[in-house]
C-alpha cells in the first residue's frame, strides 16, 4: 500500500518542481509542491504509525529558514481563509532567529493542523500565527507559537459561562504537536 500512495504523490511533487523550474505560474506551483510534500510526510507517519505508538518517532535536525517555512504554512491556508473574509496573518516578533536547526516539515504540518482549525471556526475577523521567544539561553531558543482568532469560545445561545480561565492538559500536545517547534534550535556559531 505504501508504494501505491507514495509513486502518485512523487509524481505530483516532481511535475510541480518541473513547472516551477520553467516558471509556470510559480507561486502556486510552490504551494502545490509544499502541500504535496506535507502530505508526503503524513502519509509515511499514517503508514508508520507503530513509531508514533512506541515514540520512536525521530524528528529532522537540519537547518531552515523560520519565517520562509511559516510563510509557506500560512500561506497554504490563505485561499480557505478569503473565501471564508478572514485576514490571516502572519507576526513574528523581530528578536526571533530565522536561521534555525529542526523539522521544517513537521512544524509545518503542526502549523497547517492549528490554524487549520481557527480558520474553520473563526466566522469573522481574523486569524494571526504570533510566533516569539519563549525561552533564550546561549546556542539554544525555545519558541512560543501562538495562533490567535476571534472565534466566540462559546455560542451565544448555550448558556455557558465561564468564570475562569479554562486550563487544558498541555503535555500530550507537547509531546505530540508542539515538539517540532520547541526543537527547533539555533545553529552554532561558525567558527571562522
Amino acid at each position: 500500500m505504501s508504494h501505491e500512495i507514495r509513486t502518485p504523490l512523487s509524481a505530483i511533487i516532481g511535475m510541480a518542481q518541473l513547472m516551477r523550474e520553467t516558471g509556470a505560474q510559480d507561486d502556486m506551483l510552490r504551494r502545490i509542491q509544499t502541500s504535496a510534500e506535507s502530505l508526503m510526510v503524513i502519509i509515511g507517519d499514517i503508514l508508520d504509525f507503530s513509531k508514533i505508538e512506541s515514540r520512536k518517532l525521530t524528528l529532522a535536525r537540519e537547518p531552515f529558514p523560520l519565517r520562509h517555512t511559516l510563510a509557506d504554512a500560512v500561506d497554504i491556508l490563505r485561499l480557505r481563509a478569503g473565501e471564508k473574509h478572514l485576514e490571516l496573518a502572519l507576526e513574528v516578533l523581530p528578536d526571533v532567529p530565522d536561521a534555525l536547526l529542526g523539522d521544517p516539515m513537521r512544524l509545518r504540518q503542526v502549523l497547517i493542523n492549528l490554524i487549520g482549525n481557527a480558520v474553520k471556526f473563526t466566522e469573522h475577523g481574523e486569524v494571526r500565527l504570533r510566533v516569539s521567544i519563549a525561552t533564550d539561553v546561549p546556542g539554544e531558543v525555545c519558541l512560543h507559537f501562538a495562533v490567535i482568532d476571534t472565534a466566540s469560545a462559546f455560542p451565544a445561545t448555550s448558556g455557558t459561562s465561564c468564570s475562569r480561565p479554562s486550563r487544558r492538559r498541555t503535555d500530550r500536545l507537547r509531546d505530540d504537536t508542539a515538539a517540532p517547534a520547541s526543537a527547533c534550535r539555533s545553529p552554532p556559531a561558525s567558527s571562522s
